[in-house]
């Protein structure tokens, strides 16, 4: 959203809030937007580190790269070495698994879900090196 582009959290949290409220579909671009806000502003580590958790308990949402990296540049801005590293170990030991809808051969049609361990990328190790 414009809000998080800005970095004004207060409106991209209530936005957020009132799309829970409308029980709205909320899917990893939603969250994306609002993390990708939180790591503009120093202090929001620990609210990205929980918006994190409740993504990974969704049962249709998942998190993407762009979702650890927010929350590694959230720990970053805040200088949270301590869950930034513990984050990178967790994404190094394979903790997080993205979605990925393919196609199968057969049948184009009918997608099939494939799971996607989301590694570190060179983005990942650029935020924690910069705490």
């Amino acid at each position: 959203s414009a809000c998080a582009a800005d970095g004004d959290i207060t409106s991209t949290l209530s936005l957020f809030n009132k799309m829970k409220e409308m029980k709205a579909f909320i899917n990893t671009r939603h969250y994306n937007a609002l993390l990708t806000g939180m790591s503009k502003n120093s202090g929001q580590d620990k609210n990205a580190l929980k918006i994190l958790e409740e993504i990974c308990c969704q049962p249709v949402t998942r998190p993407d790269i762009v979702t650890l990296n927010s929350v590694l540049a959230s720990c970053a801005k805040s200088l949270n070495y301590d869950d930034a590293r513990l984050l990178l170990e967790r994404m190094c030991h394979g903790e997080f698994v993205a979605q990925s809808n393919l196609k199968t051969r057969k049948n184009n049609k009918h997608p099939h879900s494939q799971s996607l361990t989301i590694l570190p990328d060179v983005i990942s190790y650029n935020i924690v090196l910069s705490v």
